[in-house]
């Protein structure tokens, strides 16, 4: 019910023109009835004006101010004054006058993105990518994903491939910024376009278990001193997840990692068209298996889109008839109802569009699909499926020049890069700290 009762308000403030800023040309004074800064929101802030960055055009992006601290820049979703009325303007901060109030917001919920190793480029980098998630988006959480190697399918041998310095890096600039921190291993096959881990089939399942639980457990001490607090010990290895004869496998890992690593441990398990297509991987974990598990995530990719022009009802309609005619809703449903114990996470949840999807690095060629598969995959979240703890977009990068990847058609452009995306923040922002879980 409190749900419910949050999600009616949500529409509510959706419906209702949020206060614009009032602007005075003769003090250069901007007029603020709320401004986001991370999870805190100041009401009445009254500043003097730097410098106009730009001017947009069309219908405001958002309800409420948001502030840049890495750049002194204020993004206002609309402004009046007495020289014209604007929307999605960017000025600088030249200083403020008076701040009439302050509250911060309270998540209950797992909420953010997942960040990928392979993005890193340094530290000052590092620090300006999760700042701005920080103080934009709303998020509270963090997925890192770090990349192991095996040789092969048939291999048993297993490395580590990144560097173990810019992964505690990682995670100390998370935690400094106040982010709850996850951790999730990719096992990369022959090198790093090796993406077909659910398909690994060692010749020695008992040789592979041993030396995924010695690598893992050079890990767990950094995890452990640096305040992780879940760690995902699969990416979507769904033959190693979904075998009968390795649960015993699974119980001696867990158990060993446990001396080395006391928080939460799971599985980031394909599905709704995530990992392997043909699999929902998390739907066939053997339930011995299950038991061993704080909670499941899902690697969902659901195809969602079908056009060229998105909205959010087409997007909640299709969780329950994608692309391809599945139910998602009711998949992810039916687990629930299987396994009421075990916490459900949307560990990855990225829009593999038929068209647009967020591809570049520093523009989105199709704001529109992504604001509609956003909007309306968290909407279809809070309202139909209440058993999810929380969800992971993919991916928010670690530097501003990462590009997409384009693999074999349009069903496989992934939703890429949120960071750089000004257009996406406020579509977070007013789910996650604005509105819907306010305490």
């Amino acid at each position: 019910m409190k749900k419910l009762l949050l999600l009616i308000t949500f529409l509510i403030d959706l419906s209702c023109a949020h206060a614009a800023d009032i602007y005075d040309p003769k003090t250069n004074q901007l007029k603020i009835e709320s401004v986001l800064l991370g999870q805190t929101t100041y009401s009445n802030v009254v500043i003097n004006v730097g410098n106009v960055v730009s001017v947009g055009s069309g219908v405001a992006n958002g309800t409420v101010d948001l502030y840049n601290s890495l750049n002194n820049q204020l993004i206002i979703p609309s402004v009046n004054s007495s020289i014209g009325n604007y929307t999605n303007v960017v000025v600088t901060v030249g200083s403020v006058v008076s701040v009439g109030g302050a509250s911060n917001v309270k998540l209950p919920l797992a909420n953010g993105f997942t960040v990928s190793l392979w993005s890193y480029r340094s530290h000052g980098e590092t620090v300006n990518s999760l700042t701005a998630m920080k103080n934009l988006t709303g998020a509270n959480s963090i997925v890192v994903d770090f990349q192991l190697m095996t040789s092969s399918l048939t291999g048993n041998d297993i490395r580590i491939y990144q560097s173990l310095t810019q992964l505690t890096d990682v995670l100390q600039t998370a935690k400094s910024l106040g982010f709850d921190v996850w951790f999730k291993p990719l096992v990369m096959v022959g090198d790093v376009n090796g993406l077909n881990w659910q398909q690994l089939a060692p010749t020695d399942p008992q040789l592979w278990f041993n030396n995924y639980t010695s690598v893992l457990n050079q890990i767990a001490p950094i995890l452990q001193t640096q305040g992780v607090s879940n760690f995902l010990i699969t990416n979507e290895l769904s033959s190693m997840t979904t075998h009968p004869a390795y649960t015993n496998y699974w119980a001696n890992l867990i158990a060993a990692l446990k001396k080395n690593f006391t928080g939460k441990i799971g599985f980031n398990a394909g599905g709704l068209l995530g990992g392997n297509s043909s699999d929902n991987e998390f739907l066939n974990i053997p339930k011995a298996t299950l038991s061993l598990l704080d909670f499941m995530g899902i690697s969902a990719y659901p195809r969602l889109m079908s056009a060229q022009t998105y909205t959010v009802d087409s997007v909640l309609a299709a969780w329950r008839q994608d692309y391809f005619k599945n139910n998602d809703e009711a998949l992810v449903r039916s687990f629930s109802t299987s396994n009421p114990s075990i916490p459900l996470y949307f560990t990855e949840l990225g829009n593999n569009a038929y068209y647009g999807g967020n591809l570049s690095a520093t523009s989105s060629p199709d704001p529109i699909s992504n604001k509609a598969f956003v909007q309306g995959s968290l909407k279809e979240i809070t309202t139909n499926l209440p058993k999810i703890n929380g969800t992971f977009f993919y991916n928010w990068t670690l530097n501003t020049t990462q590009g997409a990847v384009t693999t074999g058609g349009p069903f496989n452009v992934y939703s890429w890069d949120y960071y750089c995306k000004p257009e996406m923040y406020s579509v977070f922002n007013s789910f996650w700290t604005n509105v819907l879980y306010r305490q």
